[in-house]
């Protein structure tokens, strides 16, 4: 089989069941020959930015906060951990408006505590399928309403 038509039998391959791009292809309808690292979509079902790197909630257009430094010194302050992989594409990079107002008011000694003790721990996923946050939480783009969001 020439290269070009190996190329084009692997694209027709994914094997993750989120993707929106491409067909599902359960593993076992695979040919063996296949490297299985290249059968996965390498797009995640959801934007990172959907999520507060704070609290890994789902957040609205309008909850979505730019991380401010303010926010970056009191999350430091707080958990003691610097805000990173600011420079990375799968890692969040706003936050919801009221983890930025309540580690606000706790730096200014208007509030005593978060409401969580660990924040969300983000790292580099090794793959879309079963690895990925974003692509293994309940889809954000299939829509949630407030009060699915709320947990009323």
């Amino acid at each position: 089989m020439r290269y070009v038509e190996r190329i084009q039998n692997i694209a027709s391959y994914c094997i993750s069941p989120s993707c929106t791009t491409h067909t599902y292809t359960p593993a076992s309808s695979i040919p063996q020959n296949v490297n299985p690292a290249l059968l996965m979509c390498l797009k995640c079902v959801d934007s990172a930015d959907k999520f507060c790197y704070i609290c890994d909630e789902v957040t609205f257009a309008r909850q979505r906060k730019a991380i401010a430094a303010i926010v970056k010194k009191a999350y430091h302050l707080y958990y003691g951990y610097k805000i990173g992989d600011q420079d990375k594409s799968w890692a969040p990079h706003i936050c919801y408006s009221k983890c930025a107002k309540n580690l606000s008011q706790w730096l200014n000694d208007k509030r005593h505590a978060m409401l969580f003790a660990v924040p969300m721990v983000w790292r580099e996923p090794s793959d879309h399928t079963t690895d990925c946050y974003f692509c293994v939480v309940s889809s954000v783009s299939e829509g949630i309403t407030k009060k699915e969001r709320s947990g009323q």
